[in-house]
């Protein structure tokens, strides 16, 4: 979701996270772009969600988790999402208003879909 980064935690306060930019400087979580932020959000939630349940299979509900992404991040956070499902079997429920999601996730068979307009 972040191509070419690097990530730095010292702690689980936000502050205290880095994550390396596109041009190679670390800079502090809150410094960075909301787009960003939601990938690094997206990335540390999968990685919460397996630590916190091994090999046993849940499910992930995100509300408009994916609004501030440009169209490249947004692919790349649908396709992380379809591999993380593949390969653990968890549920995942996207609640989103943003059109340009909901019609990408439409082409995948495996997604189930619900539009409220």
């Amino acid at each position: 979701v972040l191509p070419l980064s690097g990530l730095n935690i010292e702690s689980l306060e936000l502050e205290r996270v880095a994550v390396r930019d596109a041009g190679g400087v670390m800079r502090a979580l809150g410094g960075l772009s909301s787009g960003t932020r939601d990938c690094f959000m997206l990335a540390a939630r999968l990685t919460l969600a397996v630590s916190s349940r091994g090999s046993e299979p849940g499910l992930l509900l995100f509300d408009d988790a994916f609004a501030a992404l440009d169209a490249s991040r947004r692919a790349a956070a649908i396709d992380l999402l379809r591999h993380f499902q593949s390969e653990t079997g968890w549920q995942i429920v996207v609640f989103t208003k943003d059109r340009m999601f909901f019609d990408a996730l439409e082409k995948d068979p495996r997604i189930a879909r619900l539009a409220l307009e």
